[in-house]
């Protein structure tokens, strides 16, 4: 019997900050399905069975905290673990104050990137 590989959503407005995290992430067996808004991050609940969603923040339009607060009202994805992420610590704390039961990272400073 072959087994089902996960999906991980993951969400961003920059195609360079998706591959990056599909880098950083390819040492796990897993399916990545890339979307480039909250929109069509929502459409593609619709679509797939996701293991975990991996949102940016801060995106145009609608952003990581709408939508997160839009896949909490769907039967099929309130419960999917989410990871938000920002480059920016002001969204970080506040991400992590109002939304508890999701896990919130910054990518690494353009200035801790230069010391190492």
């Amino acid at each position: 019997m072959m087994r089902e590989i996960p999906k991980i959503l993951i969400v961003d407005d920059r195609l360079e900050n998706l591959i990056a995290l599909e880098k950083v992430l390819d040492v796990f067996d897993v399916e990545f399905v890339r979307a480039i808004s909250g929109n069509e991050a929502l459409v593609n609940t619709l679509v797939h069975d996701f293991a975990l969603a991996i949102i940016d923040i801060q995106m145009p339009e609608m952003d990581g905290y709408e939508t997160v607060e839009l896949m909490r009202e769907e039967e099929k994805t309130k419960l999917l673990p989410v990871i938000r992420f920002s480059y920016c610590e002001r969204h970080r704390n506040r991400g992590c104050r109002f939304y508890p039961k999701t896990n919130c990272t910054g990518y690494p400073s353009r200035k801790s990137k230069s010391i190492s």
